[in-house]
């Protein structure tokens, strides 16, 4: 019986990407670098499963912005996970790390804000023109005005584990 042809949950999606990765400061640069690599196996893998070119570059694109923040946010010596499901309409990117009371404060207000907000560009513009603390905080921004997405907040737990979804079309 050839398992393909099964109907397993494991075939239900066009496409599905996961990986998981603990930080330690000794791997921070490492980690960096692999965000890269990530990005660009991500975007052939999207290719071959039949994702149009620009989705596929602008998917891994949001990707590697949503990698990089988990790389960046994520507290010491914890655990975090990615995973990108596409189907024939839609792209899911979802990340899950543990991350500080400040951070999780911060992306939960960042998200607040996208999700209210009648002008994604006005949005940008005014965080762009804000005095920031070195950081300009634009990623989440710049994540929904390029992929035409819908960034959530999934839930928020009492360790400061935080789950974020991208939804985006797959056209």
């Amino acid at each position: 019986m050839d398992i393909c042809k099964q109907d397993h949950d494991f075939f239900k999606k066009d496409f599905e990407y996961m990986f998981q990765f603990y930080k330690i400061d000794a791997h921070f640069d490492q980690l960096w670098q692999m965000k890269s690599s990530a990005r660009e196996s991500l975007k052939d893998w999207l290719l071959a499963s039949t994702v149009p070119p620009k989705i596929a570059e602008t998917c891994a694109n949001a990707c590697s912005e949503l990698i990089e923040n988990c790389i960046k946010y994520t507290r010491e010596n914890t655990r975090s996970g990615v995973a990108i499901h596409v189907d024939k309409t839609d792209i899911t990117v979802e990340t899950c790390n543990i991350a500080t009371v400040e951070d999780c404060s911060n992306l939960r207000n960042s998200i607040s804000a996208l999700q209210v907000a009648d002008d994604i560009k006005q949005l940008f513009v005014e965080r762009l023109m804000q005095q920031t603390d070195g950081g300009g905080h634009l990623g989440l921004i710049k994540i929904a005005l390029e992929t035409k997405g819908r960034l959530e907040l999934l839930k928020e737990s009492a360790d400061h584990a935080v789950h974020v979804r991208l939804c985006m079309e797959a056209k």
